[in-house]
């Protein structure tokens, strides 16, 4: 699951995605990506989320994720444009695993997904 605001980023990132052959689930708003893991219409082995949107902020949406039995031991990675220490340690706080810039080469984010998924599925 990508969730952001940002429709041309949330596009480039779900076709990097699929260019490696991972399924994605887009979302632009938090409550409708809320709504969906909260019917089990979207099981995400993976929730990529940005800090900031209109709303609810990322780390909020990763909070509530974490109380549906569903999502509790989901790898949620935090993205944003913030270089800022206070925000990383908020969505750690909330339930982030990790803060990945959207400067970075997505090949970083890619390393965070596949090492997370790796975690959870030998766990």
């Amino acid at each position: 699951m990508i969730l952001d605001d940002n429709t041309t980023f949330l596009t480039v990132l779900g076709r990097f995605f699929s260019a490696r052959g991972m399924g994605v689930a887009s979302f632009s708003e938090p409550e409708k990506a809320l709504a969906a893991l909260r019917n089990g219409e979207v099981t995400p082995a993976a929730i990529i989320c940005d800090v900031h949107m209109p709303g609810k902020n990322g780390a909020d949406f990763i909070k509530e994720a974490r109380e549906l039995d569903s999502c509790r031991v989901i790898p949620a990675i935090m993205l944003t444009s913030d270089d800022d220490v206070e925000t990383e340690l908020q969505a750690l706080a909330k339930g982030a695993d990790a803060f990945v810039l959207k400067n970075e080469d997505p090949r970083v984010l890619m390393a965070y997904v596949e090492r997370l998924l790796g975690r959870k599925a030998a766990a």
